[in-house]
């Protein structure tokens, strides 16, 4: 079965969201500057800042891991908060794990994967919704190999969506991840798991079930975003969440996730 363990949260603006989250001393933001500089630095925040380009472009490899990781060893922090795509999600998610002495050793299994820290995740795309994964990916380039770490130990303990992040994402992004939140749903729902779960509840009288709730909250999220988009175009800046008739029946039929919109 298909389950979201994060705590799913919606705010209309960053400043809201950092309110509420009280961000500050204790908080390592690891975010990109063309998000900073609108959204975040006119608030002060207390927080250490982590610029993610500022150690490499792409997606995100154990170079670039573990330079960050070296930079920030010994900085005092007690949660990590991502705001940006997915290379800032997949870093930070390693981050909850504290300052890993080898990146690597880590995506080979060969230290015990705990968490240490907290972890707020801030998506500022809208596609597959890794932000209630269990899953970072990077590559690693002594090995010539790109590995996944799949462990519950580096899921966040919240996921925030705030639709004013994604006013500056460029249109060719926001179509490029659309199309890959379906693929991903398809494959989910085409997965041999799926499959076979579908078979004992065909053989055992039961409904045919449908697609899981990860692909359920990533067309919920993307659904969100372009509604707010398009709102913002005819003048108006309020996001509108969709409702339950908005969503497909399949999608309805799942334990999905609560969101808790703070407007």
């Amino acid at each position: 079965m298909f389950t979201v363990k994060s705590n799913i949260h919606q705010f209309d603006t960053f400043a809201r969201f950092a309110e509420a989250f009280q961000l500050g001393k204790g908080d390592l933001v690891i975010t990109q500057s063309f998000i900073h500089e609108p959204y975040i630095r006119g608030l002060n925040l207390p927080c250490q800042f982590v610029m993610q380009e500022q150690y490499g472009l792409g997606e995100p490899s154990d170079e670039m891991i573990q330079r960050m990781m070296d930079d920030l060893r010994g900085t005092d922090y007690q949660r990590v908060v991502a705001v940006g795509g997915g290379t800032v999600i997949d870093i930070a998610k390693l981050f909850a794990l504290g300052c890993l002495e080898n990146v690597t050793d880590a995506f080979e299994r060969k230290i015990p994967i705990v968490k240490r820290k907290g972890l707020v995740i801030v998506p500022t795309t809208c596609g597959t919704g890794s932000e209630v994964t269990n899953i970072s990916i990077a590559e690693l380039k002594q090995k010539h190999t790109k590995l996944g770490l799949a462990d519950n130990a580096i899921l966040a303990d919240d996921a925030v969506l705030v639709p004013e992040l994604l006013t500056t994402l460029p249109f060719k992004p926001y179509a490029f991840s659309a199309i890959d939140a379906l693929i991903h749903a398809t494959e989910s729902y085409l997965s041999p798991p799926a499959h076979t779960a579908h078979l004992r509840g065909h053989r055992q009288g039961g409904s045919r079930p449908s697609p899981g709730a990860s692909g359920g909250h990533a067309a919920r999220q993307h659904l969100r975003g372009y509604r707010f988009r398009q709102r913002r175009l005819r003048g108006r800046t309020r996001p509108l969440v969709p409702t339950r008739r908005q969503l497909s029946r399949g999608a309805r039929r799942e334990q999905l996730p609560v969101l808790h919109h703070h407007p």
